[in-house]
């Protein structure tokens, strides 16, 4: 329920600060590893100002400048993104996390190793 509540809190804060309609991720992936939609595939994401177009956007839940994601949470992350690429056959080497796009300290100092990892890696589970 707590989950739940913190992505409603997500879905207001987008919708408010960045006019999204919704989440502005496609998928979000919460410290327990599962998987929530956020906005349906069908609409462009609006995760990445500028950048948008052509790509899904994942969320993982923290703040990973503070802490490191959890064991599973990297493992469905690393799930999701082989399976998103292997359906719209993306190669994993175009898996780019927010400040190799726009400047932002997102997606954090621990993370940022882990999609590099997801990047350069056939899976790293």
């Amino acid at each position: 329920q707590a989950v739940a509540k913190h992505l409603r809190q997500i879905q207001v804060s987008h919708e408010r600060r960045l006019r999204a309609g919704d989440i502005g991720y496609h998928f979000v992936i919460d410290r327990a590893g599962r998987i929530w939609e956020g906005r349906s595939l069908s609409h462009q994401g609006a995760h990445v100002r500028g950048h948008n177009s052509g790509n899904v956007g994942i969320m993982c839940m923290g703040n990973f400048d503070l802490q490191h994601p959890s064991n599973v949470q990297v493992a469905k992350l690393d799930e999701l993104v082989t399976a998103l690429c292997t359906y719209y056959r993306v190669p994993r080497t175009h898996t780019r996390g927010h400040k190799e796009l726009v400047a932002t300290r997102c997606p954090g100092k621990h993370m940022d190793r882990i999609v590099r990892a997801i990047r350069t890696t056939s899976r790293l589970t």
